[in-house]
């Protein structure tokens, strides 16, 4: 889990359901973090890296054209 500020009752959420967390984060995760990152997380080190996902290539592969 990864929390932008914790609280009593996120902290004991990752106490109960055993997942490692991470807090105090150099910047908010919620305005880093972009739908389709790649996010690894090593809670033990406290070190999360965002990966953005690369910008979709305009118009696809080319046809083939076929020489006559």
């Amino acid at each position: 889990m990864i929390f932008a500020r914790v609280s009593t009752k996120s902290a004991l959420g990752a106490v109960v359901t055993r997942v490692p967390a991470v807090t105090d984060l150099d910047a908010d995760p919620c305005e880093v973090i972009k739908t389709g990152d790649w996010v690894r997380i090593d809670a033990d080190q406290g070190v999360v890296e965002v990966s953005p996902v690369p910008p979709p290539v305009s118009g696809g592969p080319r046809p083939r054209r076929e020489r006559s």
